[in-house]
């Protein structure tokens, strides 16, 4: 397949490895890879992972209404939909492995990631702050601060309603 026909769609990445990832995904060539990773093929990028070509299992392109935006979800739930159709979880394990790393890595994907990834990202994060003290979750003052930011001055307005909920929810918590 022709992965750079992907570059900046939404799509559902099935690894050889057994892990499967939604996300808006960036392609890079092999060039760049070689210069920047020392790999010689090319592959997609969804947030801050890289999935080069001999990773992939699979991938297809997802309809942009087929992702789901309800972040009351309690964690990534691949079951089908009522409809028979592919539910997609609002958060998987991209967004998970980016929260447990540390703040740097959360404002990263907040401030600077594509919008349909950091919806995702907020998501994990409400789920993650509703777990409490099952899970030691990396500068939460400073996640709330970010909140309020983000909620301030991102001109996506699905974002910046998004990140002015989860700030009105948890700021007082």
């Amino acid at each position: 397949m022709k992965l750079s026909i992907l570059d900046d769609k939404f799509i559902k990445l099935e690894t050889r490895y057994g892990e499967t990832v939604w996300g808006a995904c960036m392609y890079n060539s092999r060039e760049y890879n070689m210069h920047e990773y020392g790999r010689n093929e090319d592959g997609l990028q969804i947030a801050n992972f890289l999935f080069f070509r001999s990773d992939i299992k699979s991938v297809e392109l997802v309809e942009p209404g087929r992702q789901t935006d309800n972040a009351a979800v309690a964690g990534p739930d691949r079951s089908a939909s009522e409809d028979g159709s592919e539910y997609i979880p609002p958060f998987d394990m991209i967004q998970e492995e980016n929260v447990r790393d540390d703040f740097d890595t959360i404002e990263d994907e907040l401030l600077y990631g594509d919008e349909r990834n950091v919806l995702r990202m907020l998501a994990c994060i409400d789920h993650y702050l509703e777990l409490g003290h099952d899970f030691e979750f990396p500068d939460r003052g400073k996640i709330i601060a970010l909140l309020d930011e983000l909620a301030g001055y991102t001109e996506d307005e699905s974002v910046r309603k998004e990140a002015a909920r989860l700030y009105e929810k948890w700021n007082n918590k």
